[in-house]
Order: C-alpha cells, then sequence, then structure tokens
C-alpha cells in the first residue's frame, strides 16, 4: 500500500493498520460503514463546537453564509451555526439523520457528494469528526474544492495523529496492548476510522490535491468530564473500565496540556482577484 500523500510504500503495524514512514500518514483496511456515534460525547461536542465557530468567527462571520455539514450526526453543530445567523444544510446516510430531521434541521439522508444537486455550492463546509472515516478521502476533498463557492471555507474537524492518546496507544499496540489503539481507530464499531491524520500531513494532503489556502489551525479539547464513563463503557467494561475512567479523571489537567488529539484546520478557495 502506497502513501495518498507522499507515494512513500505504507508499513504494516498490525494486520489491519499501516503507517508511512516519511510523512507520518496512518491508514486502515477496516470496513466503511455508516452508524451511530459513541455515547457520552453530546457535551464535549457541543462545547467544541462552540469554541470552533468562536474561532471560524475571527475569520468572518457565520451570519447569512450557506454552510454544509457532511455526516451532521443528531444535529448539534447544525443547532449553533444556525443560532449564529447560517443558513444550514446537513448529509447524513443512517439512521441518526431522523434525529436532526426532528430537531427541525434540513438533512438530506445519503452520502456526499451524490445527494446534492450538481452545481450547487456552499459558502462553508464542514466535516465535524467524519473525514476519517471516508474510504475515499482523496476524490472527497477533491469534491468539496468543486463545491464550495469563491472565497468559500472547507473546515476540517477530526482526530490527531500526533495527539497524546494516540502516540500512547500506538506505543502500547507495539507490544501487544493493543486494546486503546483499537478503541481510537473505532475497530468493531459500526463506522471505524480508516485514516488518522497530523496538522503537518494533512496540510501536505490538501495542498497536492487542491488549490485551497490554509488559513487557521487550532486544537478541541477532546475529553471532558460529562459523559466520560459512558465513552469508555462502549469498549471497557467492568473493573478494567472503572480503572481507566478513574485514571483519566485524575490526570485531565496533565492531559489537557498535552498535544490535542482533535484538531481543526480551516481552508479558503480563493477567487484569485
Amino acid at each position: 500500500m502506497d502513501c495518498i500523500i507522499c507515494n512513500s510504500k505504507m508499513n504494516a503495524k498490525s494486520d489491519w493498520a499501516y503507517q508511512c514512514s516519511n510523512c507520518n500518514f496512518w491508514r486502515s483496511t477496516l470496513e466503511p460503514g455508516a452508524g451511530r456515534g459513541i455515547e457520552g460525547l453530546e457535551e464535549l461536542r457541543r462545547s467544541n463546537f462552540k469554541i470552533l465557530s468562536d474561532k471560524f468567527e475571527e475569520l468572518t462571520s457565520l451570519s447569512g453564509k450557506s454552510c454544509l455539514e457532511v455526516g451532521c450526526a443528531e444535529g448539534w453543530f447544525l443547532d449553533e451555526a444556525k443560532a449564529r445567523g447560517a443558513e444550514c444544510i446537513g448529509i447524513e446516510p443512517s439512521e441518526v439523520s431522523k434525529l436532526s430531521q426532528a430537531a427541525g434541521h434540513d438533512v438530506k439522508v445519503g452520502f456526499f457528494p451524490d445527494i446534492l444537486d450538481q452545481g450547487r455550492q456552499f459558502d462553508i463546509i464542514i466535516f465535524n469528526d467524519v473525514f476519517e472515516h471516508l474510504p475515499d478521502p482523496v476524490d472527497a476533498i477533491k469534491q468539496c474544492e468543486n463545491y464550495l463557492n469563491e472565497d468559500g471555507y472547507l473546515i476540517l474537524n477530526l482526530p490527531n495523529s500526533g495527539g497524546l492518546f494516540f502516540k500512547i496507544s500506538a506505543t502500547l499496540a507495539k507490544f501487544g496492548a493493543s486494546s486503546i489503539f483499537n478503541r481510537l481507530w473505532q475497530k468493531g464499531f459500526p463506522s471505524p476510522h480508516l485514516t488518522y491524520f497530523n496538522e503537518r500531513n494533512l496540510d501536505a494532503f490538501i495542498a497536492k490535491y487542491t488549490k485551497l489556502q490554509k488559513c487557521k489551525n487550532f486544537p478541541l479539547p477532546a475529553l471532558h468530564t460529562q459523559g466520560l464513563k459512558e465513552r469508555i463503557k462502549t469498549s471497557h467494561q467492568g473493573l478494567k473500565g472503572q480503572i481507566l475512567y478513574l485514571g483519566i479523571r485524575m490526570g485531565l489537567p496533565i492531559i489537557q496540556a498535552c498535544p490535542s488529539d482533535i484538531i481543526v484546520s480551516i481552508f479558503q478557495k480563493h477567487s484569485g482577484k
């Protein structure tokens, strides 16, 4: 398997996970799918969407902007963007689309970009914890450029292979302790992760396949005390889960000072004027 960013040969780290030793891009051969996310994330994601929106509005206001969220799930980001005056549309392929529709959002059931009308364009296209699930990220990023208005923005909110937990989990997996590594990839879940970027190779990826220009990058918190037990229970039950929860809860101040496992990168399509 060759790296989609630098074309180097990728090295097998397991029977399903591969790493590029040149640019540190990770890719899996896990089966893609569509399904509801992990329990216990609402407080964290709603909080992060406020931070993300504040950071974006340092560039330009959301008010009056046409915004497409790919993989909108329950509609939590759509709630935030709509409250700030954005004109929002969501795409969601799974049954969870019914929840965002019930919340009053305009949500198309299907896959990006097939469900969209040809020629339609948006001021903002955003992926919140979705891009890493796509089986063909190269085609997806090219389609994003096509569906953006001139001077429009692409926002990628995704896991970071340069984050503390990913680095620790990858190291532990080398010695046979792979449960945390598997959990970060959502191995065994309906929609596992298929790629893992960091800030540097994500920039290289965008530059290779598009003309979008980077204009902002920032981390988001990967953990929130509310909902933490529920998140851990999805993969670690019983005493093991309780110990893991207590360890993370006690170490949270230190964890929050380390490189985050979530990054946001914002790119703009320039008109060339």
